[in-house]
């Protein structure tokens, strides 16, 4: 029960992390989504600049076909991010079972981490002081060791040899010929 108790408060733990790194994935990806789309942006002016150029017949018509693949391949990129950013909200809402985010609510960047030197401190004292590794893992070997243990003992004493020994004390009443007994 003990072995089943901690594999179930690991299981926990876990999603909380899957949901964690779900979240941080999610606001790596808005950023990419802006990332295509400002490079998308910026790839539409310099054709509509090539275009231009190309109907003043200022730059060459091979300039305009490379600047007109580069805006098809950006759309696709920009389509592809997208497509990846909707399916990680779906995803992250299926993971913690809430309805998909909205775009505001998620952070447009990554929060920095804060450094505490004394919570690292208590942190690192308490992880030094352990004899042990407490994880899950390490926790059921442990536990598995001991019902191990506690088999071989009752195995062990099974196998003693067995004395038994009895006493008895009876009265009877015999009658005969020559009397009663």
């Amino acid at each position: 029960a003990k072995i089943a108790h901690g594999q179930y408060r690991n299981g926990y733990r876990q999603l909380a992390q899957g949901l964690r790194a779900s979240y941080q994935a999610l606001i790596v990806q808005k950023i990419a989504v802006k990332r295509a789309t400002l490079y998308l942006e910026i790839v539409q002016k310099q054709l509509a600049v090539h275009e231009a150029g190309f109907a003043k017949q200022e730059i060459a018509e091979a300039t305009v076909v490379a600047s007109r693949l580069a805006v098809e391949a950006a759309q696709i990129d920009y389509e592809r991010v997208q497509f990846n950013f909707e399916a990680a909200k779906n995803s992250l809402a299926r993971l913690s079972g809430c309805p998909a985010l909205a775009n505001e609510a998620i952070p447009d960047e990554v929060p920095s981490l804060t450094y505490n030197e004394a919570a690292f401190n208590l942190l690192l004292a308490g992880f030094l002081a352990q004899k042990d590794l407490p994880t899950i893992d390490a926790v059921t070997a442990r536990r598995n060791l001991e019902i191990a243990n506690l088999n071989y003992a009752i195995t062990r004493t099974r196998l003693r040899p067995k004395f038994g020994a009895s006493a008895g004390v009876s009265q009877s009443v015999q009658r005969n010929l020559y009397g009663t007994i």
